[in-house]
């Protein structure tokens, strides 16, 4: 199973869009959900609301145990936001036609949990993006993605971490926070 976050910057001289994939093999679920869990008190772990409010340590432990849980399958996948695209939907859907068939047939992944997004409208479209990727022969007709909470489904701390860590490298902030994933993650820059 594969878990997906986001980060993304629309404005300044460097926009880009970041989609970050936790891979979580079926065996080792129920213990990574626990561990996450137990680590912030039963709540979800969301990077930016932890480092606002200064929650640092606690924070670099969460990125730690998600560099822990790395199993060498995770992937960081960015791709520069074009003009016009001030949401960034279409440099999202050219990461998720990168991340997708790339999991399914390297790793075998079958299901793909995204955080699910606030307005209706950015989920259909990745609905879509997959409906697509399936019409077009890139992916078999049984891999499937799904939307859920983090609040329902802790597992999705684990790309909402690699994916903020990621942006502070690309964001030229404090590199330190993507150095625990560097030898863990596997990083594409898509042109």
């Amino acid at each position: 199973m594969a878990f997906l976050d986001e980060s993304y910057e629309v404005e300044g001289d460097r926009t880009f869009y970041v989609l970050a994939t936790a891979v979580v093999s079926r065996d080792r679920l129920v213990e990574t959900r626990e561990a996450l869990t137990a680590h912030y008190d039963g709540e979800p772990m969301h990077a930016a609301p932890m480092f606002h409010s200064r929650e640092v340590v606690t924070l670099r432990g969460g990125i730690a145990l998600a560099a822990r849980e790395n199993d060498g399958l995770d992937l960081v996948v960015s791709a520069p936001i074009a003009p016009g695209d001030s949401l960034g939907h279409a440099a999202r859907r050219r990461c998720i036609e990168h991340i997708a068939p790339l999991l399914h047939a390297e790793d075998g992944v079958g299901l793909f949990v995204f955080d699910q997004h606030r307005e209706a409208e950015y989920n259909r479209r990745d609905r879509f993006t997959f409906g697509d990727l399936r019409r077009a022969g890139r992916l078999p007709r049984d891999v499937t993605e799904h939307h859920a909470r983090p609040s329902a489904e802790p597992l999705l701390g684990l790309p909402d971490l690699l994916a903020w860590a990621y942006r502070q490298r690309l964001m030229g902030r404090d590199r330190s926070w993507f150095t625990p994933f560097e030898n863990a993650a596997r990083v594409h820059e898509l042109g």
